[in-house]
C-alpha cells in the first residue's frame, strides 16, 4: 500500500476508533456512532428524510443484517458457553467429592506388601525399569504410611 493511501487508512482507523455501537431504533440492526443522539442508523435515517438511498447505503444495509446474524450467533454460543461452564463446575465437584471419598479408602495392608514385593527395584535387571520400580516402591510406601 502506498504511504500516502496508508495514512489516510490510519486516519479512518483513528476515527472509527472513537464510534460507539449502537441499535437503531427503526430496524434494530446494530450501527456505530460517536453521537447519543443518533438513534437511526444511517439508511433509515435516509428513509426517514426521503432521501437517495445510494448503493453504498444498500451494501451499507446487507452488512448491517450479516452483522445482526453475527450477533446472534455470538449471544448463542455465549449461551452455550455459560452452560458448559457451569456443567464444568459440577463436574469439577463432583470429580472433587470422588477423590476424597477414594483417598478415605485405604489399599488393604496385605496387598499393598504384595505389590511392593513385586515391584522392588532389586528385582529389575533394566536401569529404566528401575527407575520406575523406585518411583512406584516410594508411591506405595507413602500410601502405606498415610494408611497407618
Amino acid at each position: 500500500m502506498k504511504k500516502s493511501m496508508q495514512k489516510k487508512h490510519d486516519k479512518l482507523n483513528n476515527e472509527l476508533d472513537k464510534l460507539e455501537r449502537q441499535v437503531c431504533d427503526t430496524c434494530e440492526s446494530p450501527f456505530y456512532s460517536n453521537r447519543e443522539y443518533e438513534t437511526m442508523c444511517p439508511v433509515c435515517y435516509k428513509l426517514d428524510k426521503n432521501y437517495k438511498i445510494l448503493k453504498s447505503d444498500k451494501q451499507c444495509r446487507c452488512l448491517q443484517d450479516e452483522l445482526s446474524d453475527c450477533y446472534e450467533a455470538l449471544d448463542e454460543i455465549e449461551e452455550r458457553l455459560e452452560k458448559i461452564q457451569k456443567e464444568t463446575r459440577r463436574y469439577r465437584r463432583e470429580a472433587l467429592k470422588l477423590s476424597k471419598q477414594n483417598n478415605s479408602k485405604s489399599i488393604d495392608r496385605s496387598m499393598l506388601r504384595k505389590m511392593l514385593r513385586l515391584c522392588h527395584p532389586d528385582h529389575q535387571q533394566n536401569s529404566k525399569k528401575k527407575e520406575v520400580a523406585q518411583e512406584v516402591t516410594r508411591w506405595l510406601l507413602e500410601q502405606e504410611s498415610d494408611s497407618k
